[in-house]
């Protein structure tokens, strides 16, 4: 009997010898330990797994790879030749084969950074600063970083080597002006909001409510205040609360002053003519009913007139140059 035992205990040892190969609940092996059983496998475990210590007494390169659970934490840790590295916790996973695939499928939650997400997507850094898709600014792409110093990009969308972008960003300078939306083409900007609301287009910042540097078209805007371009005839529109004043195109009517009524009240021509009441002045001064000339002349020149009595009685009197003369 004791002949068989040890002839087969040989067999055995044989066995692991020449194959390195051991097999748990299966014959058949496939790895170095293959375990086929429905029961699992307990990790080795320890309260505290940094205690630990291997058999040759120290803890480095040699024992890369050992795995242990700690029961504190209730995590398995893997020693990956310079530090402890535990495995992922919590409910959240992927799972493949669901619509759409590799979908987020217990909580629903994913986090970077952190490893209880409060949010669908929370990505978390104690520096406090991160990158999301950042590309090279010759690549489009998106790019977004938190405000960490003085002067920073919150977020930007490149266009891709025109260098077009859309950026919302803090850009604290000497008079602690902090700028929020941008589209711009490097330098100048194309367009920004500042933090005190002033808008800027075509420059880079604005002491005004709006500041454009350029040419600008305004359409169907005829309310109290505001500038109206006319689309159907070629002419600006200002408007007040009761007055109006048209500045028309070359070669058509020059510029008219109207009331709320729409009523002509003067125009300049095209000509230069300063025209009241009339529609078509042909002098440099032409106006179509009654004057009234007054007589507070404090230092008169030459061609003036003036009404009142300028030493020969109440009339219209003429201005020489060097002497009152009346007009008859």
């Amino acid at each position: 009997m004791r002949k068989k035992i040890f002839l087969t205990a040989a067999l055995i040892a044989a066995s692991f010898t020449t194959f390195a190969q051991v097999g748990v609940g299966t014959t058949d092996p496939k790895a170095g330990l293959d375990i086929t059983s429905d029961k699992g496998m307990l990790l080795p475990r320890i309260a505290d797994h940094t205690s630990l210590t291997p058999v040759d007494g120290t803890l480095d390169a040699n024992e890369a790879g050992l795995q242990v659970y700690d029961t504190t934490t209730n995590k398995v840790m893997l020693w990956d030749g310079t530090a402890w590295v535990a495995s992922a916790t919590g409910t959240a996973k992927f799972v493949d084969g669901t619509t759409p695939a590799d979908a987020v499928f217990t909580d629903g939650k994913v986090g970077i950074g952190i490893e209880a997400p409060s949010e669908q997507f929370h990505i978390y850094n104690e520096s406090g600063a991160f990158s999301l898709l950042e590309s090279n600014t010759s690549v489009a792409g998106l790019y977004i970083r938190t405000n960490n110093t003085n002067s920073t990009t919150l977020m930007q969308l490149n266009q891709g080597t025109d260098y077009w972008r859309t950026r919302f960003y803090s850009s604290l300078g000497p008079s602690g002006n902090s700028y929020g939306i941008g589209f711009n083409q490097i330098l100048p900007s194309m367009f920004l909001i500042q933090s005190d609301g002033n808008i800027a287009i075509g420059q880079s910042s604005a002491t005004q409510k709006l500041e454009i540097a350029g040419n600008a078209k305004l359409e169907e805007l005829y309310y109290g205040g505001v500038i109206r371009d006319h689309r159907f005839s070629n002419k600006l529109i200002l408007f007040s609360s009761s007055l109006a004043t048209e500045l028309h195109s070359a070669g058509s009517t020059g510029i008219l002053f109207k009331d709320n009524a729409n009523n002509e009240l003067a125009r300049i021509s095209n000509e230069g003519n300063f025209g009241i009441g009339t529609t078509s002045p042909v002098a440099k001064l032409d106006v179509n009913g009654a004057i009234k000339v007054g007589d507070a002349v404090a230092t008169p020149v030459a061609g003036m007139i003036a009404y009142g009595d300028k030493g020969s009685g109440i009339g219209f009197y003429g201005y020489t140059g060097g002497a009152w003369v009346k007009l008859h």
